[in-house]
C-alpha cells in the first residue's frame, strides 16, 4: 500500500462511502484495484461515472506521491469506454506522461476482463514554495 489514510474516499478502511481500493507503487507508476459495489451505481447495476473518475483521480494522483512530490489535481479528462456492471474486479494503470516544473502530467488506464473501459490525462501541480517569514509578516 502506497499510503493508508484511514479516512480517504479512495484507500480508507474506514470510510464507508468510500471507494475501499488499493494502490501499490510499481517503480515510477501506480497500479490499483477496486470491486464496484451496490453504493456505487448510477443507472441500475452500472457504475456511475463520477465514482471512476475517482478512482483514476487517486491512483494519478499517487503517481507525484510515489515520486516524491505532493500534487493537487488541476485538471482530469476521462474517457469512459464501456459500461462496468456491480461486481467487476477494476484494474488501473497510472503513470507520468511528462513534467514541466512544478506541472504534472499524468496518464491512467482502467481495465475489467482485460478490456479498456476507461482513460484519462490529466495535470497535477506542485504547490509552490512558501516563504514563511513573508506569512508571517503579513499576519498582524
Amino acid at each position: 500500500m502506497i499510503h493508508q489514510q484511514p479516512t480517504c474516499f479512495g484507500c480508507g478502511p474506514e470510510n464507508p462511502g468510500g471507494l475501499h481500493g488499493s494502490y501499490v507503487a510499481d517503480g515510477e507508476q501506480v497500479r490499483g484495484t477496486m470491486v464496484v459495489t451496490e453504493t456505487m451505481v448510477g443507472a441500475p447495476g452500472r457504475l456511475h461515472g463520477g465514482i471512476m473518475m475517482a478512482f483514476l483521480d487517486e491512483a494519478m494522483g499517487l503517481v507525484c506521491f510515489v515520486n516524491g512530490v505532493e500534487a493537487m489535481t488541476a485538471n482530469l479528462n476521462v474517457d469512459l469506454r464501456a459500461p462496468v456492471y456491480v461486481g467487476a474486479a477494476l484494474e488501473q494503470r497510472a503513470w507520468l506522461e511528462s513534467r514541466e516544473g512544478r506541472k504534472w502530467f499524468i496518464r491512467g488506464e482502467v481495465h475489467w476482463d482485460g478490456r479498456l473501459v476507461a482513460e484519462a490525462r490529466g495535470l497535477w501541480i506542485s504547490p509552490a514554495a512558501r516563504d514563511e517569514s513573508a506569512t508571517r509578516s503579513r499576519c498582524v
